[in-house]
């Protein structure tokens, strides 16, 4: 009557805990508490929601239900008042098992939506607040969606993101994807000075095998 976030949580574990038996202390037909649990999750979002435990039950259920593009939206909000690395680290890991599942399907469009609307949560991400501890972070993100870009053939697209990927973490894997990209697009001066780099960074982790590849 009071309509408080907490008795909202509170009724959404009771009803996402329900399975058809009574060893957890409520018995329901599976469908009836699928629903319930969503109305639940949908009433405590609508009663907080710029709090991460809102956002959190309504992302997990929009994803289960295929609908995960949308919860980059939802979390944003939620992560705009958080200062926890947890928090962020949930949302990335949320939002690339969004991507992952789209890829899954084939729906390169979904996958694109997804990346697209997260925009703004993966720059919350790299906020100085959380001191680089994001895991997985805002550059593993943008190398994953390079990857599938290149993977469909379109050089143009995941060149951006590549790129964007080094900006922020320099990684041996992403500079040989983007040396690959830059390859293809016969830029080779540039490909070469990927490489380059790729083979200073496998010298300082002893990595032989990585630097006889690049070479």
């Amino acid at each position: 009557t009071e309509n408080d976030p907490e008795a909202w949580a509170e009724l959404f574990r009771l009803f996402e805990s329900a399975d058809g038996s009574d060893e957890s202390g409520i018995s329901l037909d599976p469908d009836l508490a699928r629903a319930a649990s969503w109305g639940a999750a949908l009433e405590l979002y609508r009663a907080e929601p710029n709090s991460f435990r809102a956002a959190m039950p309504l992302s997990s259920l929009l994803l289960a239900h295929g609908m995960g593009e949308v919860a980059p939206l939802i979390l944003e909000k939620a992560l705009e008042q958080s200062d926890q690395t947890r928090e962020a680290s949930w949302a990335l890991r949320f939002v690339l098992e969004s991507i992952r599942q789209d890829e899954a399907l084939g729906d390169l469009p979904a996958a694109r939506r997804t990346f697209t609307h997260a925009q703004n949560l993966l720059r919350l991400s790299e906020r100085a607040v959380y001191g680089g501890r994001v895991t997985p972070s805002s550059a593993r993100l943008h190398f994953h969606m390079g990857m599938i870009e290149a993977g469909a053939g379109d050089l143009g697209r995941a060149k951006p993101q590549v790129e964007r990927a080094v900006q922020l973490e320099p990684t041996a894997d992403a500079l040989r994807l983007l040396a690959s990209i830059d390859r293809q697009r016969k830029d080779f001066k540039a490909a070469l000075a990927s490489l380059d780099r790729v083979v200073e960074i496998t010298k300082g982790t002893g990595d032989a095998a990585s630097q006889a590849e690049s070479q």
